[in-house]
């Protein structure tokens, strides 16, 4: 790098000694910062990836996650309709109790019971269908990521950047020119590499 520099700091005082030795302060300051900006440019990229961001516009994870949203309000409205229907039950009960026969109130209770106990299987069932579709979810974004990151250092290695960072969104504040987010680009890059109209394994 110390090289790099050296060499940049020659030329520009070359530039001045033969071509612009008549040239103001202002104007060999204005080609100083041309050709360190070219050079920090072409010899010093330096980029940000949000993964978080990126992995959820994966089409496969995205289309998980869209599964797993209609699943829970499909199953949140059965729960919702028990729920409901057990609470009618009680209200019944305590308006009718006090002209109820004992026979009609232990039928109320019974029913009661009844309409408790499935809601109380329903909902059982759907905490562990929820569980596996969850960790179903985590392992594709986890592998997701995995891959990902291996798009992001052969991006590194092919486009010649020397430090690429990994960015939570919103949380650059300020960067220069030749900080750029490859997020879009990365995503681009995963999705012909692991596209599903290639026959990849997912």
């Amino acid at each position: 790098m110390k090289r790099n520099l050296i060499v940049v700091a020659i030329a520009l005082t070359w530039l001045v000694l033969t071509g612009f030795k008549d040239a103001s302060v202002e104007e060999i300051k204005t080609l100083t910062e041309t050709f360190a900006g070219s050079y920090i440019k072409d010899f010093l990229k330096i980029a940000y990836v949000d993964l978080e961001e990126a992995v959820i516009t994966v089409p496969q994870v995205k289309e998980m996650m869209e599964n797993l949203d209609g699943w829970l309000k499909e199953k949140q409205a059965v729960i919702n309709e028990k729920e409901k229907r057990i609470k009618e039950i009680e209200e019944m009960y305590k308006k009718q109790e006090m002209i109820l026969s004992d026979s009609a109130k232990e039928q109320k209770r019974k029913e009661f019971q009844e309409e408790l106990q499935e809601y109380q299987k329903v909902a059982m069932k759907f905490d562990d269908e929820l569980g596996v579709k969850k960790k179903a979810l985590r392992d594709l974004q986890f592998a997701t990521v995995e891959k990902m990151k291996g798009v992001v250092k052969e991006m590194g290695s092919t486009e010649k950047y020397i430090l690429i960072l990994q960015q939570p969104k919103g949380s650059i504040l300020y960067s220069t020119d030749n900080v750029v987010d490859i997020t879009s680009k990365v995503v681009e890059l995963y999705n012909k590499r692991y596209s599903r109209s290639k026959g990849s394994k997912k």
